[in-house]
């Protein structure tokens, strides 16, 4: 038997057309075993079946089927089931289903098969009375198709079902819809939670961050100039303008709460930091670098517990610099005077430190 169809080349350009050729293809590519059962589900149960053609889209007549698969052709026992495909682009026309069955069905015992997204259109065409109607979804034959190819003894059959079920779900034209699970239910439901959670610790951090400021600001008033609370970068606190500020460097004390700007990891993975950090402009590094001293002064202050993005640029960033953090689990359980306390002491250390000397003598 000569095929008609080639599974590589479909040449419509209108979706419902190209879904249309696709499908009838499978019929002159598959053995007569699986024909046998995809017909089955559709409805027709038949024993013997020798071979099988395919016409593609009908045209120039009264009425015009998608297209037909003639079973035993040319035999006192051919078989012929028209095809009209609908997809959630075109609802059902009835009226066009009453010429289908005038022209090609009536006194016959050839088949109409009737696929649509819609399953209250298998209600509209049993108003038709006709047993020679017969309707699936794309969806439920979708299933099938899949059911099949997992169960097929025949590799090749599997692959061009998989690759069938696969091209219709990617290109939308007979998506398979199912309830969603429960598992994406709870899924979803947490993050809902977990969003309301997030803004109550944003809430709550600005809060905290604000009682914070001002004396922290006043203790240290002869080396910061001036401070906002902001939450940006990852982060939500005091983002403080320096005095001296020669190579563009600035301040920030608070909440280290996301690693996606900073390229730093928590200390504990998924734990929000207190943290200070001293930020600079990138194009002064090599500056700071050539400075007299400044190796020394860097082994100084991490013996103190302060970390470096500096000489080397290891995270990625090169405005972070150097920086002290601490979990917030830590102090949880703590009064905010504590924390206050710790943050005055880590910016002690940091102004103290012969590292911050040689930044603020850079003229």
């Amino acid at each position: 038997m000569m095929k008609t169809t080639n599974i590589f080349m479909n040449a419509y350009e209108q979706p419902e057309n190209k879904l249309t050729y696709s499908f009838l293809s499978l019929f002159e590519h598959l053995s007569i075993e699986t024909y046998q059962i995809i017909l089955s589900k559709i409805g027709i149960s038949l024993n013997s079946i020798d071979f099988i053609s395919i016409d593609l889209v009908y045209g120039g007549g009264k009425a015009n089927p998608d297209g037909s698969i003639r079973i035993n052709p040319e035999t006192d026992n051919e078989l012929i089931i028209y095809f009209e495909n609908k997809t959630w682009r075109r609802k059902l026309d009835i009226p066009q289903i009453k010429r289908h069955i005038d022209e090609y069905i009536k006194n016959t015992d050839n088949f109409l098969l009737v696929i649509t997204a819609e399953r209250n259109d298998k209600d509209k065409l049993e108003e038709l009375n006709d047993k020679h109607i017969l309707f699936i979804t794309w969806h439920e034959l979708v299933d099938y198709l899949h059911q099949i190819a997992d169960t097929s003894a025949d590799l090749k059959d599997s692959f061009i079902l998989n690759q069938f079920v696969d091209y219709t779900e990617k290109s939308g034209e007979a998506w398979r819809t199912k309830m969603i699970d429960e598992k994406l239910i709870n899924s979803v439901s947490k993050v809902l939670e977990l969003t309301n959670d997030i803004d109550q610790f944003y809430k709550n951090g600005w809060r905290l961050m604000n009682s914070l400021n001002d004396e922290i600001i006043e203790s240290y008033s002869h080396q910061i100039q001036s401070s906002k609370i902001a939450n940006h970068w990852g982060r939500l606190g005091a983002e403080c303008e320096l005095i001296n500020n020669s190579l563009g460097q600035w301040l920030f004390f608070g909440i280290y709460h996301n690693t996606k700007d900073h390229l730093i990891k928590f200390k504990q993975p998924y734990q929000p930091e207190y943290a200070v950090f001293l930020d600079i402009n990138p194009k002064n590094r090599q500056t700071l670098i050539d400075c007299k001293g400044i190796i020394d002064s860097i082994v100084e202050l991490k013996k103190q517990g302060f970390e470096f993005n500096f000489p080397e640029n290891k995270t990625g960033n090169p405005w972070r610099v150097c920086y002290w953090r601490e979990t917030m689990i830590k102090y949880v359980n703590s009064d905010v005077s504590d924390i206050r306390i710790a943050l005055e002491e880590q910016l002690k250390i940091l102004f103290n430190s012969n590292f911050y000397k040689i930044l603020k003598s850079i003229n």
